[in-house]
């Protein structure tokens, strides 16, 4: 799947960190801290992050989400 969205050139760096973070996030997967610094790195701030993460619980519940906070938590999260 993440191969196809680094080949397309019509999704910014942005958008695609976004969306691998929030699939990583959905899945519990060990790779989110990776894309957390990632998408930190392209210019995605803490506070979208965290909007990211309050979208996706909205759909898979608080009890299925890993929060960034516990995914990354050398992070300023302020």
């Amino acid at each position: 799947m993440f191969d196809h969205l680094s080949d397309r050139a019509i999704l910014s760096f942005a958008d695609r960190e976004i969306i691998t973070v929030s699939v990583l996030a959905a899945l519990h997967h060990p790779f989110i801290s990776k894309h957390i610094i990632g998408s930190l790195n392209v210019g995605i701030t803490s506070v979208q992050l965290k909007e990211v993460f309050s979208i996706i619980e909205k759909v898979i519940g608080q009890k299925r989400l890993k929060a960034p906070e516990e995914s990354l938590p050398t992070a300023n999260w302020t």
